[in-house]
């Protein structure tokens, strides 16, 4: 089960913040530009009061739509992802929501075995 909920919108062109909620595990989405050609976004897991540094990753364009997973300041590995024209959607809103949702999939699994730091000051 999926869910998309729009959280906030950036009031100085920055682009759109979203909580993206798959599962019980809910991910933080910033999406700076949602042309689906040419998209740009960061996704990361929100852990409230941890400590531990998580995987995130970011989408981009490299000739072709190009997501990196992140952590501790390295690439920890990429993929290429398909382009909107060769898939069969509705409307680019899809086409984003689609993508985004296989980003927190591998998110998960990246972060899966990571123990959190709690901070209870």
């Amino acid at each position: 089960m999926k869910k998309l909920i729009r959280s906030s919108t950036a009031s100085n062109g920055e682009g759109e913040y979203f909580t993206y909620q798959r599962g019980r595990q809910q991910f933080g989405v910033h999406v700076f530009n949602d042309n689906p050609i040419h998209l740009k976004f960061q996704v990361k897991e929100i852990h409230p009061y941890d400590l531990e540094e998580y995987t995130w990753a970011r989408c981009g364009y490299k000739g072709a739509l190009y997501v990196e997973f992140i952590r501790n300041g390295k690439v920890l590995d990429g993929m290429q992802m398909h382009y909107y024209d060769e898939e069969d959607y509705e409307d680019e809103n899809e086409y984003v929501n689609d993508i985004i949702d296989q980003v927190c999939v591998e998110l998960r699994y990246y972060n899966k075995n990571i123990e959190p730091r709690i901070d209870h000051t």
